[in-house]
């Protein structure tokens, strides 16, 4: 079925459809369709993602997505994920709702300098109500495994190989640590924010599964992080982000836990398979590598302190 038979198919008019690419995402193929009234996402897995090392996946993940999203979406606070229209089997696609139209991830807003607190503190509470869930429908643990355990730990650890314990240390806790709904890509780009606070859905759950849910809040955090080494000017407000998402979650999610993971991830984004784009410069990338280590070697005993060394430069 191609995107015209399966737009007339969820309702759309075909005299005025328009289909747009939409960019951004390593796993899939993502399409915006609209005939002025009506608009729709379209979702379909690709078997290898887009980066430059080899890092093959099953395209079942997708079911998980959207069984999650069916289980789920009654569960979260108003406006927090998109609803699931129609699923084709046989292509490994899905339809889904359409965010507004003046909709950005937050990671364009942060990295343009447009930070606010609130969206932090909102993207909190929605962790905070997946992690109450507690059916059994995402135990097995097989995608998160493909996509974050190996790309993100297991390769890591090969560039860094006096750190091997930590890493096997994290790489344990993962997998023996099922204790709440983990969402497995807790990211700025995938939350999308509209109109400040009041609209933020969560997008791609594909690694969802029952694990530590630590992982999902230093992998937030980290991505805040990064971001204060890679925009310096910004860090009093990144900061304030931080605090507002992490006092939403402490409670559920022990710091110590949290920065089990944190170093960990710091290092996967600069020398995993998946670096963040933005930094670029050898200069940042050793910040982070430093800073990291510093971090497992002397831990910080909370999260305003962390923020206060990376004032130092560390």
């Amino acid at each position: 079925m191609d995107l015209t038979q399966l737009a007339a198919r969820v309702g759309l008019r075909p005299e005025s459809l328009r289909i747009t690419p939409l960019t951004g995402g390593v796993s899939s193929d993502i399409h915006l369709l609209e005939d002025g009234e009506v608009r729709v996402v379209t979702k379909r897995s690709i078997p290898k993602l887009r980066v430059a090392e080899d890092w093959p996946a099953r395209l079942t993940r997708i079911w998980r997505e959207v069984n999650a999203l069916r289980i789920l979406g009654s569960l979260l606070p108003p406006n927090s994920a998109p609803k699931v229209y129609f699923e084709d089997r046989e292509q490994y696609l899905y339809v889904m709702s359409a965010a507004p139209a003046n909709a950005r991830n937050w990671k364009s807003r942060l990295l343009a300098g447009e930070i606010d607190p609130n969206v932090a503190r909102r993207a909190g509470r929605i962790h905070r109500a997946f992690l109450a869930y507690d059916g059994p429908e995402f135990d097995d643990q097989s995608d998160f495994e493909d996509l974050r355990i190996d790309p993100y730990y297991t390769f890591t650890r090969s560039r860094h190989a006096d750190l091997a314990s930590a890493f096997d240390h994290g790489t344990q806790q993962l997998r023996t640590n099922r204790r709440a709904l983990v969402h497995g890509d807790w990211s700025p780009k995938n939350l999308l924010t509209a109109d400040g606070d009041a609209f933020v859905w969560a997008l791609d759950w594909e690694c969802v599964h029952r694990g530590d849910p630590a992982f999902d809040s230093a992998f937030l955090l980290n991505h805040l992080i990064l971001k204060t080494i890679h925009q310096p000017s910004y860090r009093a407000r990144l900061r304030e982000c931080a605090l507002a998402y992490h006092t939403e979650v402490a409670n559920a999610i022990p710091w110590p836990d949290t920065l089990t993971h944190l170093p960990l991830l710091m290092l996967a984004r600069v020398d995993g398979k998946s670096p963040v784009e933005y930094l670029t410069q050898d200069a940042a990338k050793d910040q982070v590598r430093r800073f990291a280590r510093r971090l497992l070697s002397d831990p910080p005993s909370d999260l305003d302190s962390l923020f206060t060394r990376l004032e130092t430069r560390a």
